[in-house]
């Protein structure tokens, strides 16, 4: 019997030891695993973001004080654009902490240091300062930084040495010209939500420009106005050369370059909306870890818009749409209602067309603005309800005759139906959306102007549309190449937009859409949106479609500033198709995500490369 109780008593002790051990086991499995989750996929948690946390800095240059006493300058001027420059950026969400050049040995390399209107430094100084982003720093600088050390000039060396930019040789009397400048979309400085503002600018002082062959701008110097594209200036400026604002890598660290005074920033009338916004996106970009950027236009950087006003002549329209047939080439013709009901064998043919969007130029094409409202909608409404006769297919886009719009009139144009108006919009180079219409600004020549100003060589049109093309396509813009049934459009005249056609196949990185594509693909980005965590392994990029419909091949663009690229990218959905290029000298990769499921969320795991810091 005895033998039996410690039979018993040794049997359920060995039992109780073994599930002791296995429910060891089991939590510190469960553990692991809740650990390994936390650790690799949330970003919930404060010990996960401590990394992430970086102290913004701002430069007070006990030297730059004397150089401005020395040129005979208000020393408090310096002092309060630094003091404006923290409060407002204090006022936006970022805490930022002043301090002295004795200070800048001791800064921590994750860190994020801002030096305005440097333009004196000591040599111990720019030393320290050069080290700090070598070894991981994130630098944010502007104007003639360091052009003075121990009161020996040196100009631009020290801005070349760091941001690898060429200064271009004479410094640019901005004051001189009309000027403005206008940021790139697809930059890690703009805003997530496009606007492509244009804003006046204005220098007291010559603006040192550079170039780069490796390094787009983000913010460009520019004298367009109206219709006009082209950069301005005594060197024929190109995109390129034409920067004012650049993003980029030095050593282990990153840096921002802004090519004028601090003081530009805060008398602009457009800071609130404008600068600071950039300044703000600056920051963000330097404090984060991982930024994303959706592409403009849903899988494409940029869009070329090439229309016809097909009004005079209304027969030479054959012409357009036998070039976008036989150059399997998007066109986007703008009729005049009252003569395509003359013309209803044409119109026939452009219904055929794969390739050509009609959309309505009024009924008469005669003045609009400030008639009555009768008037109006005869020249709005009706001509589209005749061009969706005619063409059998609903028609969504309008243009003003004379590029002229009023209050009474969009309202009329959404009420009708429209979903986009082509007009001469003057301040900005990305669609904005008013009363459920998008209204797309019409940025490049039309052959109005060769006929007025300039010569009708087909040679001459053509250097001066691609030049125009090259500066809006590098700002992320829609180029609008507009031709006339009567001018361009009219008899072999078609020939210089058919040689147009061939050099943008030629460039890789251009593509013809027609207006009502494009208005389609901003409307899509619009309800997407994009959100990134950090995680100590991965990325967590979440997407929402907001959108009714699947959306194929989204695009957006993922920067990894601090890090040394991408592993991988996985979707958390079986069978979901994500591809990825990184651009590993410029730190950002571009995703591609095949299809977007409508209404849904998709999380994408990102693996990344060891951080540099």
């Amino acid at each position: 019997m005895r033998a039996d109780k410690n039979t018993y008593f040794l049997s359920n002790t060995i039992y109780g030891l073994k599930a002791t051990i296995f429910s060891a086991f089991l939590v510190a499995g469960l553990s692991w695993v809740i650990y390994q989750i936390l650790e690799n996929y949330s970003s919930k948690f404060a010990f996960m973001h401590s990394y992430d946390k970086r102290q913004i800095y701002l430069l007070s240059s006990s030297l730059t004080k004397k150089k401005y006493e020395l040129y005979g300058l208000s020393i408090n001027a310096y002092i309060q654009r630094k003091e404006q420059f923290k409060n407002s950026m204090q006022d936006r969400g970022f805490s930022i902490n002043q301090i002295k050049e004795t200070d800048l040995a001791d800064l921590e390399r994750n860190s994020i240091l801002i030096v305005l209107d440097a333009i004196a430094l000591s040599k111990n100084s720019l030393k320290n300062i050069k080290t700090f982003v070598k070894e991981g720093g994130f630098l944010i600088f502007n104007y003639n930084f360091a052009f003075n050390i121990d009161d020996k000039f040196q100009g631009s060396k020290n801005i070349e040495e760091i941001t690898s930019l060429k200064h271009i040789k004479e410094p640019y009397l901005v004051k001189q010209h009309s000027l403005f400048i206008v940021n790139r979309l697809l930059s890690p400085l703009s805003s997530p939500k496009f606007t492509g503002k244009r804003v006046s600018f204005k220098s007291y002082d010559p603006l040192y420009l550079y170039s780069s062959k490796e390094i787009k701008p983000d913010i460009y110097l520019t004298n367009w106005e109206l219709t006009k594209a082209q950069i301005d200036g005594t060197y024929n400026l190109k995109a390129n050369d034409a920067g004012v604002a650049w993003h980029g890598h030095y050593g282990e660290g990153n840096w921002i370059y802004f090519s004028f005074a601090s003081y530009i920033f805060f008398e602009s009338n457009a800071f609130n909306n404008y600068f600071g916004d950039i300044l703000s996106s600056s920051i963000d970009y330097a404090t984060k870890r991982v930024s994303v950027r959706a592409f403009p236009y849903l899988d494409q950087i940029s869009a070329v818009l090439l229309t016809e006003d097909t009004e005079y002549k209304f027969s030479e329209f054959k012409n357009f749409i036998e070039l976008a047939d036989t150059e399997h080439t998007p066109l986007t013709a703008f009729c005049v209602s009252s003569l395509a009901q003359k013309h209803p064998k044409l119109m026939k043919k452009a219904q055929k067309s794969r390739y050509v969007e009609v959309a309505s130029h009024s009924h008469t094409h005669k003045l609009i603005k400030g008639t009555s409202e009768k008037n109006m909608l005869l020249e709005i409404r009706e001509s589209k309800k005749i061009l969706n006769q005619l063409s059998e297919s609903d028609i969504v886009g309008f243009r003003p005759p004379r590029e002229q719009l009023d209050e009474q009139m969009n309202k009329i144009i959404s009420q009708s139906g429209y979903k986009y108006i082509l007009e001469n919009v003057k301040n900005r180079t990305y669609p904005s959306l008013k009363d459920g219409v998008y209204h797309i600004p019409r940025l490049g020549s039309d052959d109005y102007e060769f006929m007025v100003r300039d010569s009708f060589k087909g040679k001459n049109i053509l250097q001066k549309i691609e030049k125009e093309t090259d500066f809006v396509t590098s700002i992320d813009g829609i180029y609008n190449f507009d031709i006339h049934t009567h001018l361009l459009g009219y008899g072999k005249n078609i020939d210089i937009l058919k040689n147009y056609i061939s050099y943008i196949k030629k460039e890789t990185n251009l593509k013809i859409l027609s207006a009502k594509d494009i208005v389609s693909r901003i409307s899509k980005v619009k309800n997407i949106e994009i959100e990134a965590e950090v995680t100590p392994k991965n990325y967590l990029v979440t997407v929402k479609n907001l959108n009714q419909t699947s959306i194929n091949n989204f695009h957006f663009r993922l920067y990894w500033p601090d890090d040394t690229g991408i592993n991988s990218i996985n979707s958390e959905i079986i069978g979901a198709e994500v591809s990825y290029v990184s651009n590993k000298s410029r730190h950002y990769s571009d995703v591609t995500i095949k299809v977007l499921a409508p209404l849904s969320p998709m999380t994408l795991i990102v693996s990344y490369g060891k951080s540099r810091k």
